[in-house]
């Protein structure tokens, strides 16, 4: 029941019938709203509470007929109090009765429940909440309209970064190139906030969304400086391991170079017999050690299986231990230094040598199985260095 007081006119609850129809469509509404919210079945206000609008809606007047504190009370005031108490004895002659003390103990929780805002149906809040998430929706789109649009010109730049078109990224550049979307976005958010249905609750939004769209545009161009000035780096450190590389080749042998138009991949040989010449150690001496020599230089050293396995290991071993090497360097934040090449070459000289003194190792290496290992494992380092 709905209760208007210090109505003058007598007459407001006749006239007034436009009103109670509109009262009606508002609490439908937000029921509605609140149902939805709460997963429940109710079409309407009167699903939750019983209500009639013609009869459960008073119109009070004022309680002092004239200026207090002379004025005599309003007998009009004291009928509408009659009228209303005879409603309330009707609708209670309908309904199941209940003990006062029960009655007591509902009215208590109503109350609490007024004062902590715990309305299971709390229509302004329902009517804001659901308005709120329309907001959030139509923001998602503008949001992505502007990511869309800076995702296309990102594209765009990466080609040309790529071609060598542009050697810097500025961010008034990007704020130029995404200013016509900015500009149909803002024109789509101040049509949403006049022209929507629920235009005054939105209202008390408008502020902050405009704010946060401001900012939202600020982070996409930071963040797509800086992508592109990633790229931009990576493609300058290409050309820094191109030219190491270049370095690389250019103290080996020519003649070891020129041999082969590209580096061998050390880990998928058939066999390393090439690479290898007996160790002088090996026991064999005078007219022996002369045919031996002869009959290797015609068909070469065969290695065992055995060696075959274990040149095999060490090469692994060796391209994992350079790989962790590289991945410590931490180029993309670190920046390349020249030692870093240096650092594996050693590496590899040490393990090489290291390998060759052990006891049970009947052969060394030629120089040429150095040079085509540093070359395989610089291969590998330079595309784990642009990567990074």
């Amino acid at each position: 029941m709905f209760v208007h007081q210090n109505v003058s006119d007598i007459t407001a609850g006749e006239k007034n019938m436009e009103g109670r129809r509109r009262l009606q469509e508002k609490l439908d509404e937000m029921t509605k709203l609140a149902a939805k919210e709460e997963v429940c079945d109710a079409e309407g206000f009167s699903d939750v509470i019983g209500f009639d609008v013609q009869k459960d809606v008073k119109y009070f007047a004022q309680l002092w007929e004239g200026s207090p504190p002379m004025a005599p009370p309003n007998p009009s005031y004291c009928e509408n109090i009659q009228e209303l108490k005879q409603t309330i004895r009707t609708h209670a002659s309908k309904s199941d009765g209940i003990m006062l003390t029960h009655l007591r103990d509902r009215i208590q929780d109503l109350w609490e429940a007024l004062l902590n805002e715990q309305f299971v149906f709390s229509f302004k809040n329902s009517l804001e909440i659901a308005t709120y998430k329309k907001l959030q929706t139509e923001y998602s789109k503008w949001a992505w309209s502007l990511r869309s649009a800076m995702l296309d010109i990102e594209n765009k730049l990466h080609n040309k970064i790529e071609n060598e078109a542009i050697h810097d990224i500025e961010e008034f550049y990007l704020e130029r190139e995404l200013n016509a979307k900015s500009e149909e976005v803002i024109k789509t958010m101040s049509a949403f906030f006049k022209k929507d249905r629920d235009a005054a609750v939105l209202n008390q939004w408008k502020g902050f969304f405009e704010i946060k769209i401001q900012q939202l545009q600020e982070n996409i161009l930071t963040e797509t400086k800086r992508k592109l000035n990633e790229v931009l780096q990576q493609r300058h450190l290409k050309k820094k391991m191109k030219n190491i590389l270049i370095q690389t080749y250019a103290s080996l042998p020519l003649d070891r170079i020129k041999g082969s138009s590209e580096h061998k991949d050390m880990f998928y040989l058939p066999s390393y017999s090439e690479y290898v010449l007996l160790k002088k150690s090996s026991g064999i001496t005078g007219a022996l050690k002369n045919m031996y020599k002869r009959g290797k230089e015609m068909i070469g050293l065969v290695l065992s299986k055995e060696d075959e396995v274990q040149i095999k290991s060490l090469i692994t071993d060796i391209a994992e231990h350079t790989d962790k090497m590289i991945q410590s360097y931490n180029i993309a934040k670190m920046g390349y230094n020249i030692s870093y090449i240096q650092q594996l070459v050693d590496y590899i000289k040490a393990n090489l040598k290291e390998h060759q003194e052990e006891p049970k190792v009947k052969y060394v290496f030629k120089s040429e199985f150095f040079m085509d290992l540093v070359l395989c494992i610089c291969h590998r380092a330079n595309k784990t260095f642009t990567n990074q």
